[in-house]
């Protein structure tokens, strides 16, 4: 799934380029909200991150969001003051259906959000039978999947609800905001996180970040 991007104009041709003018959350006082309603901020002023979610919202899939990347990278963009965004290997939408939890029809998806567009790629995931892959019981809903997910900043997603943008982000973004790049608690694998830690540069291309590698 899939950081912010300077490529708005390469979207699927499905995101009809609408004018930004999204209402935001209202946030109470508490520490978690003001970094969902900052977070928020960021995406609504991103013209790419928009257009994505208003692709992703004319599908009407249930539970959806677009997580992992889409939201962490935009917040590391911001923190390390970078003109230009970092772009998206790919899109990663996820949703929770159980009626339609066959690969060929996230696949469907992917071919309708892909049409005619360049980099970067959609990928759908149906979070109604990712579990299997993972060795899990089977997740109630997209929130739970996305709470197994490697690194705490990555368990993050955002959607459209009734005209809001909408946070999800079930271990919170204090690190996301503080650039911590930590292993979830809930996965166990320290050598797959550190390996996935390498491979995508992120201390490289953000290099504020900080690694905790307990």
């Amino acid at each position: 799934m899939k950081g912010g991007d300077n490529s708005g104009d390469n979207l699927v041709t499905a995101a009809a380029k609408k004018p930004v003018t999204m209402t935001l959350p209202e946030c109470g006082a508490s520490a978690h909200n003001r970094l969902c309603d900052m977070t928020a901020r960021l995406i609504a002023n991103s013209d790419f991150h928009m257009q994505c979610l208003y692709a992703a919202d004319k599908l009407g899939l249930h539970d959806w969001m677009i997580g992992t990347g889409f939201v962490r990278n935009l917040i590391w963009d911001h923190t390390h003051g970078k003109a230009s965004a970092t772009s998206l290997n790919d899109i990663d939408l996820i949703y929770f259906d159980r009626q339609h939890a066959d690969k060929p029809h996230d696949m469907m998806l992917e071919k309708q959000l892909n049409h005619g567009a360049a980099n970067p790629v959609w990928e759908v995931r149906n979070q109604a039978r990712m579990h299997l892959k993972k060795g899990h019981q089977p997740y109630q809903n997209s929130t739970q999947a996305i709470s197994y997910w490697v690194e705490t900043a990555t368990c993050v997603g955002v959607r459209l609800e009734q005209g809001m943008i909408k946070i999800i982000a079930p271990l919170g973004l204090a690190n996301n905001w503080a650039g911590i790049v930590r292993r979830n608690p809930a996965f166990s694998d320290s050598a797959v996180f550190l390996q996935r830690v390498a491979q995508k540069q992120w201390l490289s291309t953000w290099p504020q970040l900080r690694l905790d590698k307990e």
